[in-house]
C-alpha cells in the first residue's frame, strides 16, 4: 500500500538494541527506584493498582499462581518500603 501504519511499538521494543533510555526508565520502575524517575512518572497517590484482563479460562493457572505467591509480596513490598497499598483488579 502507499500508506504506512505507524509503529505499534515504542522505539526499541522487539529489536536486538533497545532504545537505553527507556531501558533505563524499566529499570528503574521494575526494581522499585522511583527516584531515578521523570518526575511524570512518580505515582503520586497513596496506592498502586494493578488491572488484570483476560480470559478467566486460559489463565486461572496464572491467576491463582499470582494470588497465592505475588501479590502478598508486592504488599509488604509496597506497604514497607514506600508506605503505599498495593490493589489488584481483577476483572474476570
Amino acid at each position: 500500500p502507499r500508506w504506512k501504519s505507524p509503529p505499534m511499538w515504542p522505539s526499541g521494543v522487539g529489536s536486538r538494541q533497545a532504545c537505553p533510555r527507556e531501558s533505563a526508565l524499566r529499570r528503574a520502575a521494575i526494581s522499585g527506584n522511583i527516584n531515578a524517575l521523570p518526575p511524570h512518572h512518580v505515582p503520586t497517590g497513596r496506592s498502586v493498582r494493578v488491572f488484570i484482563c483476560a480470559n478467566p479460562d486460559d489463565t486461572e493457572a496464572e491467576r491463582n499462581a499470582l494470588k497465592e505467591h505475588v501479590y502478598p509480596k508486592l504488599r509488604d513490598f509496597c506497604r514497607e518500603n514506600y508506605g503505599i497499598e498495593f490493589q489488584v483488579r481483577d476483572h474476570v
